[in-house]
């Protein structure tokens, strides 16, 4: 979107408000946080006179017009689903009762931490004697108005849990905003940094690849380790027989979906948990990382069996519960 709004200074074409549109409706159909960086640019925008340019204009019509028309059907389903769709996001969360404004501070400032560190200190290093950061630009003024933003935010919703890949496209801009504030280069150490990188690149690649088949080397499973064909076998050994299944993580009721489609699979929540229990032919599952799901399961008075899983790959074991009836 920054992208876009920088061609936009340079040619303020209608074709360029309808991409404006387009990128703004996908950004926030893929994450809803992408409001948030819409939301930082407007808000730039009041002080900021190019931007303004860009936004108070006609055209810019255009680009909501655009933007409304692809997100109605999503927006109509998320208002009769609103409880459905957040639940899962407000678990992940972990909004606190009680208001803990230094907690929901502490967790923010360490996701920036394990985002931002790394490339800086290293950036740093290189360029220190060309780094010039007094200057003003739109970049700068947008990561000040999004970390604003994201502190507001974190502190007044009482998260006490926050990872760092949720803000990664929010912060995106601040290597252009680096590279911007480089002055009097050096073309060996531009070689140099673009080497770093391009290992850097190869290093996370290869690493996600041997996180998958040598899990053993980072003691910790990926997504790909999930025992879902093991559970699914289990099942059917056991000649337990489901139509419906109600599960409580994500991962688990989409990897049992891949060796049976023919069932309806149904978010586990509060009003779904009723549903199970009044329901014939259905199966209850949740794994380790649903406690919040267990000990609603448990007060509503349902048995759980406990069943270990070796992770593929991995001398590790993954413990699932069921019900069903």
């Amino acid at each position: 979107m920054i992208y876009q709004i920088l061609k936009l200074q340079k040619s303020n074409t209608i074709l360029n408000y309808i991409f404006l549109g387009v990128i703004v409706a996908l950004g926030i159909l893929s994450k809803y946080n992408f409001a948030l960086l819409v939301l930082s640019i407007f808000i730039v925008s009041i002080f900021n006179k190019e931007l303004q340019k860009v936004l108070f204009n006609k055209k810019i019509f255009i680009s909501l017009a655009i933007s409304i028309i692809i997100l109605l059907p999503h927006l109509y389903w998320l208002i009769n689903h609103l409880k459905s769709a957040t639940s899962n996001t407000i678990h992940k969360m972990q909004i606190a009762n009680t208001f803990n404004p230094l907690g929901s501070l502490k967790v923010l400032f360490m996701a920036l931490i394990e985002l931002l560190a790394p490339y800086l200190i290293l950036f740093t290093l290189f360029f220190r004697k060309s780094i010039n950061l007094k200057e003003k630009n739109f970049i700068k003024e947008y990561l000040i108005v999004t970390t604003t933003l994201l502190i507001t935010v974190v502190v007044s919703l009482n998260m006490q849990y926050f990872k760092s890949r949720w803000i990664l496209p929010l912060y995106l801009p601040i290597t252009i905003y680096m590279a911007l504030s480089l002055k009097n280069l050096d073309i060996k150490r531009i070689k140099y940094w673009l080497r770093l990188t391009i290992f850097i690149m190869i290093a996370f690649q290869s690493a996600y690849i041997l996180r998958y088949t040598n899990p053993n080397l980072f003691k910790k499973p990926s997504r790909f380790n999930y025992p879902a064909k093991k559970i699914f076998n289990y099942l059917k050994e056991n000649n337990i027989s489901y139509k419906t299944v109600f599960y409580g993580n994500n991962l688990l009721g989409a990897n049992l979906k891949l060796y049976k489609k023919d069932a309806n699979y149904i978010k586990l929540t509060t009003n779904t948990l009723k549903q199970y229990k009044k329901s014939q032919n259905s199966l209850l599952i949740i794994d380790q990382n649903s406690l919040y799901y267990k000990k609603m399961i448990e007060n509503a008075n349902i048995k759980l069996k406990k069943i270990n899983f070796n992770y593929t790959n991995l001398n590790k074991k993954y413990t699932i519960y069921l019900s069903w009836h």
